[in-house]
């Protein structure tokens, strides 16, 4: 809450002067009243363009460490303005964020090709039963086939797994089931176009920390005329004979937020420079 109101409290006094240009009017950190006192007077004037750029700049501010409007004067100067702040931000973030899109952009290719392999990678025959095992009892099992039709010899996979009930469109709940052919009874992986029968416990141990996963067996699901069960693989979890991932992260999505931030450090130079 600290983070939210000095932010706001930030933005307020920068943007709430009285100069005719609102960009170079100073803080003011007399009290909290004035800095707040004077925000409508300006910020009705400012284009979304101009908030937008601030908020960016606002954010390279670690406002974490600040818990005070003194604090905050004594990182960020006594003449602090929307400019400085912004001119802060394009010299801390303009190099990172260019050398990074690129590399993203350099590997983005063979991010599509291992992608469009994994998921060729797919699941048949899926079945809900549940555990007689000692230290599973209970829990729910999703059984299904594996045909690895990817050109990968896999480690390990991870799914999603989703219970329906009673003919429902959208599933009642949905777990992380980790798919490992390091150990129990496929220990030697699963080779490039093998097919194999596994069979998963839906359980605290293999849904990571996921508080839904009691939904498998609440009174809800235990009543239900009918259930059904589909799993759908997460191609960035899957790993490679030597316990890497063969791809990390979304990186189109990653290069689109990359890009998006080149612009508007570009608009900010063109703004404040």
């Amino acid at each position: 809450m600290k983070k939210v109101f000095f932010a706001t409290l930030l933005a307020m006094t920068i943007l709430g002067g009285c100069g005719k240009n609102p960009y170079d009017e100073p803080l003011s950190f007399q009290s909290k009243e004035l800095m707040s006192e004077s925000a409508s007077k300006i910020r009705a004037g400012l284009n979304a363009e101009e908030i937008q750029i601030f908020d960016w700049a606002l954010e390279n501010i670690d406002l974490n460490t600040f818990n005070t409007a003194e604090k905050l004067k004594e990182y960020l100067g006594e003449s602090t303005s929307f400019r400085k702040l912004a001119v802060r931000a394009i010299n801390d973030r303009k190099q990172p964020v260019f050398d990074e899109s690129a590399r993203l952009k350099s590997i983005e290719s063979d991010w599509f090709e291992a992608h469009a392999q994994l998921s060729k990678i797919n699941a048949s025959d899926v079945r809900l039963s549940t555990s007689h095992e000692f230290m599973t009892r209970g829990y729910p099992v999703v059984s299904f086939n594996v045909h690895n039709a990817s050109k990968f010899n896999i480690s390990q996979l991870t799914w999603q797994a989703h219970l329906f009930l009673d003919g429902d469109k959208e599933p009642y709940v949905s777990s992380v089931v980790i798919d490992s052919y390091t150990h129990g009874s496929k220990s030697n992986g699963l080779k490039e176009n093998e097919k194999v029968r596994r069979s998963l416990v839906v359980d605290q141990f293999t849904a990571l920390i996921d508080p839904d996963v009691k939904k498998w067996t609440d009174l809800k699901a235990q009543n239900a005329k009918s259930k059904r069960v589909e799993i759908t693989l997460i191609p960035t979890s899957s790993k490679d004979f030597s316990d890497q991932y063969f791809i990390s992260d979304n990186v189109p999505e990653s290069i689109k937020r990359y890009e998006m931030e080149k612009g508007l450090i570009e608009r900010a130079e063109k703004l404040v420079l």
